[in-house]
């Protein structure tokens, strides 16, 4: 029997999928798209929001978003709300009128979900893009604007070349150590059975 409302879960299935089927997606936003089926999945129930209708009837959302804003023009990939705020949220793009701020503030959320797919691009794109990612999820860990960060590479280059074997070897293991020091749960796929 599976648990419901677990993340990690969802996450595992993804990579599971691709590992059976690697080229099952093409786009960063396939593998976006597969993640929120999956969370789809596992955080079914749907919530009150504080929106409201012409006849006051109270708008529900779920907990699940993707391409959630993470302030100063970020974007996160996928998102899982945490379920306390969620009641709160007054603005149809999902956030929370604040009296301290002249603005709004996003939501509090359970997860913050990253995804990187590695292709073609060179070491020094490719790592800073990698940086840039984690640096994202980490800030949101300590501005406690999270309670988890996940980060998923996905490598999908079939080669025979040893110098991009080892591009993306050290790819995989630059996440992995920003992952491990900055508390971020770190996911990738059996990229290797790529390798001819």
């Amino acid at each position: 029997m599976r648990n419901m409302e677990n993340t990690e879960q969802a996450i595992n299935q993804v990579i599971k999928k691709i590992d059976e089927m690697p080229y099952i997606f093409n786009s960063e936003a396939d593998i976006q798209g597969l993640v929120y089926s999956e969370l789809l999945k596992e955080y079914t129930e749907p919530y009150p929001t504080a929106l409201l209708d012409s006849n006051r009837k109270i708008f529900l959302t779920n907990r699940v978003h993707r391409e959630y804003f993470g302030g100063k023009g970020g974007r996160i990939d996928t998102v899982v709300f945490s379920k306390e705020e969620i009641g709160l949220i007054d603005i149809y793009w999902l956030c929370i009128k604040t009296s301290e701020h002249p603005g709004y503030r996003p939501v509090q959320l359970q997860d913050a979900i990253e995804i990187k797919i590695v292709g073609g691009k060179g070491e020094e794109t490719l790592f800073a893009e990698i940086k840039k990612d984690i640096g994202r999820l980490t800030k949101l860990l300590k501005e406690k604007k999270t309670e988890k960060a996940h980060f998923i590479l996905i490598i999908r280059w079939s080669t025979n070349n040893k110098s991009i074997k080892d591009r993306l070897d050290k790819a995989e293991k630059l996440a992995k150590e920003l992952c491990e020091k900055n508390g971020i749960q770190f996911y990738y796929n059996k990229y290797k059975i790529l390798f001819k």
